[in-house]
């Protein structure tokens, strides 16, 4: 019986043998898509699960706002000292950990290789706190020394070929804590790479103590650091947030009325506490100035893209099957004929809605990638190396022998000094004009950054060390800056400017040009450049395309030179800017755009054609219609 029932199955789908194709083929892509979004969805959701301390670990956040009139934010992060008060002040809290690092790099020496290897810097008791394995050396003292590093099982292997390396040595390069130090780290453990499901990663772990030699900030006012609590089973959340919030109460007072007396009425910073399961910090990291670049948290991401990719794949799975029971009914209509002459006007409504709904969906995507191949940016970022400067050492002496250095090379062209700025618009220091405050992306930079990066100027001239007065209080803007604050004439106007809690008046001697220094989803926003005494070490060289070999070459010889400890990295800056720049658009090269587009127009073929069998006119038919329109898509097609 059964043996009859498959040879009957195997002659029909023989006989029907392009139906079924396409049938075992949309259904396999749904199901397929559907799976992997399903185990997308899973693995998000999967990050930091693996700590025995869940459901009882957690991250105390802050809610803050700085001034009269601020918005309140929510951050993932306190200061330094909130932890041990919380500890001696809430019975609830079982153990605590500190937590420093995250976005933030090392170069560090062993066994004559310099590698630039990304910290944590933690109280003693981080292996009790969480679960990761230790390959080498005892949990409970492993951090107990000063001198104490725990390395992970890869970086034991790039520095020495081995994980039994317990007792070496560590050197670190331009490091205020080691010079403080007075010599070397000693490794103590070798600890399994964190997985990649976790929301902690690093490469070696130093002690909290250590840092101390370099950075010890008392300040109840900040929140920055990553702060990590375990409560008894039975802790009331609630009641713990509230002694929280008392703990800082009694501890702050001194600290604001001091800060009222230095900053006046404008000041009035209000800031508590939460707690944060460590289960949900990589969907909700709450992200500042960077992402969290101090607090230890790097791979947060959003649930916006799980239920993207969820719906997408649904769509998928959802046109598969309709494309599924379209072709079934097609077969069954074979046998009718005089129903299938009822049909042969033509296809449904939802066919009509289907092929213009895929249509639409291609041209779309095209539409977004060619413009972000032609958008014009307002700089130039092509041929451009961007590295840095970087550890304790003396910043000028250094630029100085970098900028005179790569000015003899005939394949350089030109070298800028600054910094990168802040990405998050929440960093953003105000500035008062006319007695008005505004928000200001701030930026060092130095005479060369505006010709190296080919941003022209609109009115005014060009900061230059040539004026003695630039360096102190020149400053450039944008046009977006003259926009939101409405001048008509910004030339030698004055902007008063808060850095670094040191308030300066600027006199605006140039305007550029709006360049795109974030998302092409949002607006310019206004932009006050300036000098500085004390330079910046973010480096941009513009090179000689006929001579980039030659450039590259130049540029690490001269780098090691004047660093020999410091580890060489680069980006070119074109590269570097898509994360940024293109944030919410996939950046594919020319085959890539096809792929997807091919992929779009297959889904439109296939259910098209299961469409035309409604009918039982002649497959030419279809392949006539097919063929005879062929849309611009369909020649990307052609070259894929």
């Amino acid at each position: 019986m059964i043996t009859t029932f498959l040879k009957i199955s195997f002659r029909h789908l023989w006989q029907s043998r392009l139906y079924a194709a396409i049938n075992i083929i949309g259904l396999a892509t749904g199901i397929t898509c559907m799976l992997l979004a399903v185990l997308y969805w899973k693995d998000e959701r999967s990050f930091d699960n693996f700590h025995t301390n869940n459901p009882d670990l957690y991250r105390v956040i802050t809610t803050l706002s700085e001034g009269k009139g601020d918005n309140m934010q929510t951050v993932g992060g306190i200061g330094q000292v909130q932890g041990p008060a919380f500890k001696a002040a809430v019975p609830e809290v079982k153990s605590y950990i500190r937590i420093l690092g995250g976005d933030i790099y090392s170069d560090v020496m062993a066994n004559n290789k310099t590698l630039h290897l990304q910290p944590l810097f933690v109280d003693d008791n981080f292996f009790d706190v969480f679960t990761f394995h230790l390959l080498r050396g005892n949990p409970a003292t492993v951090l107990n020394d000063i001198s104490s590093v725990v390395v992970t099982e890869s970086t034991a292997r790039k520095f020495f070929n081995s994980v039994d390396v317990v007792g070496k040595l560590l050197r670190m390069d331009a490091d205020p804590s080691f010079e403080k130090l007075g010599k070397p780290l000693v490794i103590s453990g070798v600890v399994q790479d964190p997985p990649k499901n976790s929301s902690l990663q690093f490469d070696a772990l130093f002690t909290f103590k250590f840092m101390h030699l370099s950075f010890e900030d008392d300040n109840w006012l900040n929140a920055y650091l990553g702060t990590f609590v375990v409560l008894h089973p039975n802790a009331d959340i609630n009641a713990v947030v509230r002694k929280f919030n008392s703990v800082y109460a009694l501890h702050a007072k001194e600290q604001l009325a001091e800060n009222f007396k230095t900053y006046g009425l404008d000041y009035d910073p209000r800031i508590s506490y939460g707690l944060q399961p460590m289960t949900d910090i990589h969907l909700n990291p709450l992200q500042r100035t960077g992402g969290n670049a101090e607090g230890g948290i790097i791979n947060g991401n959003s649930p916006i893209f799980s239920y993207m990719f969820m719906g997408i794949a649904l769509f998928i799975l959802l046109m598969a099957a309709i494309n599924f029971i379209n072709i079934s009914i097609a077969n069954s209509l074979k046998r009718a004929k005089e129903v299938g002459v009822r049909k042969i006007a033509g296809g449904s409504r939802w066919q009509i809605i289907m092929q213009f709904l895929i249509l639409i969906a291609t041209i779309v995507y095209y539409g977004q990638m060619d413009y972000i191949r032609t958008k014009d940016l307002g700089y130039n970022p092509d041929e451009i190396i961007r590295t840095a400067v970087g550890g304790d050492r003396d910043y000028r002496s250094v630029i100085a022998y970098l900028k005179n250095e790569l000015a003899k090379e005939p394949s350089v062209k030109i070298v800028s000094f600054g910094n990168d700025g802040y990405s998050n618009e929440d960093s953003w220091p105000d500035l008062q004009v006319n007695g008005r405050t505004f928000k200001a992306q701030y930026k060092n930079i130095d005479e060369n950054f505006l010709p190296a990066l080919e941003i022209p100027l609109k009115a005014g001239r060009n900061l230059s060390p040539s004026f003695p007065t630039d360096t102190k209080d020149g400053a450039i803007v944008n046009e977006a800056f003259v926009k939101a604050t409405g001048m008509r004439d910004p030339i030698g106007k004055s902007v008063k400017i808060n850095r670094y809690y040191d308030s300066t008046m600027k006199t605006i001697r140039g305007v550029v040009k709006d360049f795109h220094f974030g998302s092409l989803r949002e607006p310019i926003k206004p932009m006050v450049m300036y000098m500085s005494e004390s330079p910046d070490g973010v480096m941009w060289v513009k090179f000689d395309r006929s001579k980039q070999k030659e450039a590259m070459a130049a540029m690490e010889r001269i780098y090691k030179k004047a660093m020999p400890g410091a580890a060489y990295l680069y980006d070119f800056l074109d590269e570097l800017n898509a994360p940024s720049i293109y944030a919410g658009a996939a950046l594919a090269t020319g085959n890539q755009h096809c792929n997807i587009s091919f992929f779009y127009h297959l889904l439109f073929r296939v259910i098209r054609f299961g469409a035309s069998c409604h009918t039982p006119a002649d497959k030419r038919n279809w392949y006539k219609k097919s063929i005879g329109f062929i849309s611009w898509p369909d020649r990307c097609i052609a070259f894929w």
